[in-house]
């Protein structure tokens, strides 16, 4: 059984070059997954994705550079217990569900009884129990993409790659089986997820890559892809105006009335823990300009009055409510939200609510990719053209040179 050491990366791309006859797909593509994380290997259709991991699983055989995992080339006899979910289903569909899963736990070193055991369990966790002696051909595409994950995660492996797993799902089934893949996570797993589902990286994923056109278009962590398209963001509640300063300031057009009273009852930020935790969490930075570039936008806070409006609580008596704005300013490069928040408690501001808010992966990922009529799906598959022309000619039909065969879920003897 493999195992990794602790410095060294659970998958290792390191300056990898794939070449379909005259097409590079895959131009001096590096990067590494570090043991236990889940990485996000984001791009859209025809990027270079799924040859990647085919490449990295020795299906393919690459033009140049290395891939390894736990250090060495893969091999179906290194040991490593591997579950891999393609894209495309490759079940026997002709097959009672619960015979093709014990069928593949068998293949996996378990025996007859415990792949059994496990199938059942696991049919009755996806609502699926009442179909163990259906045909697989008989199930939707959704039931059979939750029989294919069970296949690949029934063996407990050490390294979990997922190519589009919910593909096909509604909201509550995927949610399901984000559950079961945060399992696999908490388990010690190393997870590699293919996926267009924004919102499940931000909630899964410790890093990702964005690939476009067989180059990374950004690599590190969620926050500092994000940060790396824009300046965070901080929305900044205040009694009047932000104090002047080194930064230019556009206070908010509309206001709120509260009371000290109802900040308190709301929570009022406590500025010196805020900062300590703000600063811990974000990038390093010691940039001494102002923390922000200029308010962005500004507004009432929910709930609040509109200047002009009349106060509904004129005349009830007691002294009238401080106006609470709310601001959005823009950090500087290289300004940390602690850093922006020390700055207005040491000018005396009064603060009662500071939100950081980052640019989401969905947005970044329209503006990598922008019109998706220019990323139309295409194949890699061998014996298909990798890629179009823009007069949608093949610009080439050359087959990529295979690797040492991969056991996976969709292999096996015929029946």
């Amino acid at each position: 059984m493999q195992h990794t050491t602790p410095d060294q990366p659970a998958v290792l791309v390191e300056h990898f070059a794939m070449t379909f006859g005259t097409t590079e797909v895959i131009r001096d593509l590096s990067f590494t997954v570090h043991p236990g994380e889940t990485f996000g290997f984001l791009g859209s259709n025809g990027s270079g994705k799924t040859t990647t991991i085919r490449a990295l699983l020795g299906i393919y055989r690459p033009t140049r550079g290395r891939l390894l995992i736990n250090g060495r080339t893969y091999t179906p006899d290194s040991g490593l217990r591997l579950g891999y979910l393609p894209e495309e289903r490759g079940l026997y569909k002709k097959e009672p569900v619960l015979d093709v899963m014990t069928y593949f736990g068998r293949l996996r070193g378990m025996s007859t009884t415990a792949a059994r055991t496990w199938s059942l369990a696991y049919l009755e966790r996806v609502e699926l129990a009442e179909k163990a002696k259906t045909r697989l051909d008989k199930l939707s595409g959704g039931q059979q993409q939750k029989v294919q994950l069970g296949v690949t995660i029934m063996h407990d492996p050490q390294l979990l790659i997922l190519d589009e797993p919910t593909k096909g799902f509604d909201p509550v089934n995927r949610r399901l089986l984000m559950d079961i893949i945060a399992e696999q996570q908490a388990t010690g797993a190393t997870v590699v997820m293919v996926t267009h589902q924004m919102e499940e990286v931000e909630r899964l994923c410790d890093r990702v890559l964005l690939l476009k056109d067989g180059v990374a278009r950004a690599y590190g962590s969620v926050t500092e892809v994000q940060d790396s398209f824009a300046a965070p963001a901080v929305h900044i509640e205040h009694t009047g105006h932000l104090p002047a300063g080194p930064w230019r300031v556009r206070p908010a057009p509309a206001t709120s009335r509260r009371s000290a009273h109802q900040r308190s009852a709301g929570g009022l930020v406590d500025a010196a823990d805020e900062a300590a935790h703000l600063d811990a969490a974000s990038n390093a930075a010691t940039n001494a300009a102002s923390p922000w570039g200029g308010v962005r936008s500004g507004g009432v806070r929910s709930g609040g009055v509109r200047s002009g409006e009349p106060d509904p609580t004129a005349g009830l008596g007691g002294a009238e409510a401080p106006a609470v704005q709310v601001s959005t300013v823009e950090l500087n490069g290289g300004v940390s939200a602690g850093q922006a928040l020390q700055h207005l408690v040491a000018a005396g501001a009064d603060v009662s609510g500071f939100t950081v808010v980052r640019t989401s992966l969905e947005d970044i990922f329209v503006q990598v990719y922008g019109d998706h009529s220019d990323h139309s799906p295409q194949s890699h598959t061998p014996g298909s053209s990798p890629e179009l022309t823009s007069g949608g000619t093949a610009a080439s039909t050359s087959r990529p040179t295979p690797g040492p065969a991969v056991t996976s879920p969709q292999e096996g003897p015929q029946r």
